[in-house]
């Protein structure tokens, strides 16, 4: 069953980190496959996915990596990289940096046990991105 309204708040150009507790799994979580994506709107429309994240390296081109499971946790990290070693889906918040603010953007946790066409997504939200004055200020770019 799929928990709501996940919603978080950031500022611009935070790193942040997400931490979903699942407590209707018989299974523990450790092994399984899960997708963590970040999006302009939900699916359908005019959606563009900004952020996506998965601990399967089989899932194609999807940032492996930044996901830690538990028994009955999932971690979600998004370190803000910059300069030259920043790559795409790896960067943060610097992909959910809107014009205008607040910025508000969909989210959405998939798990995929060890089947991803048997998957189901467990947890949906919104986050949304607020004006910092430290970035403003240009401490951070």
């Amino acid at each position: 069953m799929a928990s709501f309204n996940q919603n978080i708040v950031i500022y611009d150009l935070d790193r942040f980190f997400v931490r979903f507790t699942v407590t209707d799994n018989v299974e523990s979580l450790e092994g399984a496959s899960v997708w963590w994506g970040v999006a302009t709107a939900e699916a359908g429309g005019e959606a563009t996915v900004a952020i996506q994240k998965t601990n399967d390296s089989n899932m194609g081109d999807v940032n492996y990596g930044g996901l830690t499971l538990s028994s009955t946790t999932i971690d979600c990290e998004i370190p803000l990289n910059t300069g030259s070693g920043a790559t795409l889906n790896q960067s943060g918040s610097i992909y959910i940096s809107p014009g205008t603010y607040p910025g508000t953007y969909y989210h959405e946790l998939v798990y995929a046990g060890s089947n991803p066409d048997a998957s189901v997504v467990i947890a949906t939200g919104t986050i949304t991105v607020n004006q910092s004055l430290f970035t403003s200020a240009s401490y951070r770019k």
